[in-house]
């Protein structure tokens, strides 16, 4: 899927909640700063453009907190949503 993305053969849509869980996840497993500068450099990527979120919907009883995944996803008008999280599959 990265090798796909490099190419441009999808678009990669981000709104500023999904940005910030994984700026939070990366700075788990760095620092901040490093955290800070992956996400600036993935949003660099040609493939990559910012969702505004108007709305926030909540559909995803079991874990709120994947709402944002979703969000992102029908305010980009995605094609598909795709994660490995179970609280997703409710969808």
């Amino acid at each position: 899927m990265l090798d796909a993305w490099e190419r441009e053969a999808y678009k990669l849509g981000v709104s500023t909640a999904v940005l910030l869980e994984y700026e939070e996840k990366l700075t788990d497993n760095s620092s901040p700063v490093v955290a800070g500068l992956i996400v600036a450099a993935f949003l660099a990527r040609p493939g990559t453009w910012r969702v505004t979120v108007f709305h926030s919907h909540r559909l995803i009883s079991a874990d709120p907190a994947d709402d944002k995944f979703v969000n992102c996803a029908l305010w980009a008008n995605a094609h598909c949503l795709v994660t490995n999280d179970r609280h997703l599959r409710a969808l």
